[in-house]
């Protein structure tokens, strides 16, 4: 595992816990669910942190971003639901159903989007970074670039100096 793709996971899993948390609470909120309380909430960070884990620790493809993503929105909203005493009056509303499908899908896009940006970035960096390192460093920790030496040959078709580069190799 690389630093990049260390990098890359726990942004992944921060990324997220933090909209499992945000989308739960917003829809709670949505669904007539009052603010939660401390008791609650702190089970609902728990959940999030727990879904970022398993995010940062997984496989980063799409499916499984929505897999993670879903599952966490579920268990959170169950705690919401069960902890604050905000029951469904007859179910789940279909339009909960559908603002939760959304915000799994486009946060997985999202998520996977910022993950591939960040390691084209820290790409660019890697190549980046030496040079300037180079430009800007002491003289003296940084040993200076060897001059790049160039054959000198005649532009023309042929030479009549009598000093070509073609010939019979010297005696030595």
């Amino acid at each position: 595992m690389t630093a990049t793709t260390d990098v890359a996971a726990r942004v992944r899993g921060a990324s997220v816990g933090a909209l499992s948390g945000a989308v739960t609470v917003a829809a709670h909120g949505a669904g007539g669910g009052a603010v939660p309380s401390d008791g609650p909430l702190a089970l609902l960070v728990a959940v999030c942190a727990g879904a970022g884990m398993v995010a940062g620790s997984s496989r980063s493809t799409l499916r499984a971003l929505m897999l993670v993503l879903a599952v966490a929105q579920l268990v959170g909203h169950a705690v919401l639901t069960f902890a604050d005493t905000h029951q469904h009056g007859s179910g789940i509303d279909g339009r909960m159903i559908a603002a939760h499908t959304v915000a799994v899908a486009v946060g997985a896009w999202v998520i996977r989007g910022a993950e591939r940006g960040l390691r084209v970035a820290a790409s660019a960096v890697r190549r980046i970074v030496p040079t300037v390192w180079i430009l800007v460093a002491d003289d003296e920790a940084v040993p200076a670039p060897e001059p790049v030496r160039r054959v000198r040959f005649s532009t023309r078709l042929l030479d009549l100096s009598g000093r070509g580069t073609r010939g019979p190799p010297l005696v030595a």
